[in-house]
């Protein structure tokens, strides 16, 4: 239990503290490690390459930058690579679908029972990646951040360590192994390399303010393709689906979306919602995946479908 309570409480640096360490000194020593921790570019590639294991960086400092460049200078010259931002609240689920999506690869349905399930996508993205036989890193930055956490998240990571996917991570916070058990340690099969920098952690805390955790994933949003958004549906449960074709439908008659009072009463209706915090259980999962938003218009809140969606998903439904 105790360890659970700590795994619970990681957090990353705030602002404030992330700015002490911009000191002259601290910025030279930073550089210095930087440096040294760049000559293991190529120990690194052949432990990934070589030994069927997955990668991660611990240590002290932010490690952004450091994996950023291991991810432009070698990992983009031996295949293709995903990133995924951990500290930009990443939803793994939707990433894995988008990075399908761009790569062409063509995942394997989802039976009903596994829907909604992090790690049955992740499973499919390896098959994927090992049927077309095509070399894929994917990278995560942060992969002890809160929205990556979940037993579900931390052993849909470990399945991505196969023939032709390869997981390379960093992580933040000392107590970040409390995260895996012994069956994710050994599926992701972790060598941990010790890549202290002392720099600053402006990239990752700067990215987080607690008056505004939409603005971020708003302004990163991007619409995915029929392929990815079919896939994204049959990720769905049955009555998330509903709620987003009663949306889509209204839609297409209003280009307003649908005052959410007049949500909540067509879901008790159609039996798809009984409650209001039901109904806006639902919203918050559709509003992760992209699919939808809400609006506030004179003192109202509407919920409105991506005007790019409204055809596709009336057309998959």
């Amino acid at each position: 239990r105790a360890e659970r309570q700590a795994a619970s409480e990681l957090v990353l640096p705030s602002v404030a503290e992330a700015l002490k360490y911009k000191d002259p000194t601290t910025l030279k020593l930073s550089q210095h490690f930087v440096k040294d921790q760049r000559r293991q570019f190529g120990s690194w590639l052949c432990k990934l390459l070589g030994g069927g294991v997955s990668l991660m960086l611990q240590g002290f400092g932010s490690k952004f930058e450091l994996l950023e460049a291991f991810t432009d200078e070698v990992l983009r010259e031996e295949g293709e690579v995903v990133v995924i931002k951990g500290f930009d609240d990443a939803d793994l689920r939707l990433e894995l679908i988008r990075a399908a999506s761009s790569l062409k690869l063509r995942l394997a349905p989802l039976p009903n029972e596994e829907r909604g399930s992090t790690v049955a996508i992740a499973k499919r993205f390896a098959a994927a990646c090992a049927k077309a036989q095509r070399d894929v890193f994917v990278v995560v930055h942060s992969v002890d951040a809160k929205r990556l956490r979940s037993q579900d998240c931390q052993a849909a990571l470990a399945a991505l360590n196969a023939s032709h996917s390869y997981l390379v991570a960093s992580a933040d916070h000392v107590n970040a192994p409390l995260l895996w058990n012994a069956t994710t340690w050994r599926a992701a099969n972790f060598c941990s390399e010790d890549a202290t920098t002392f720099s600053p952690y402006d990239r990752e805390a700067g990215r987080w303010d607690p008056f505004d955790r939409t603005s971020n994933a708003k302004s990163q949003q991007k619409l995915l393709d029929t392929s990815g958004l079919v896939y994204v549906l049959q990720s769905l449960t049955p009555r998330h689906v509903e709620l987003l074709r009663l949306l889509a439908t209204a839609q297409q008659e209003s280009n307003e979306g649908m005052l959410f009072k007049t949500l909540q009463s067509q879901c008790r209706y159609k039996m798809i919602a009984h409650t209001e915090d039901q109904v806006h259980s639902y919203l918050v999962e559709l509003t992760d995946h992209g699919l939808c938003r809400k609006e506030v218009r004179s003192g109202s809140t509407y919920v409105a479908v991506e005007p790019g969606y409204v055809e596709a998903i009336l057309a998959a439904t």
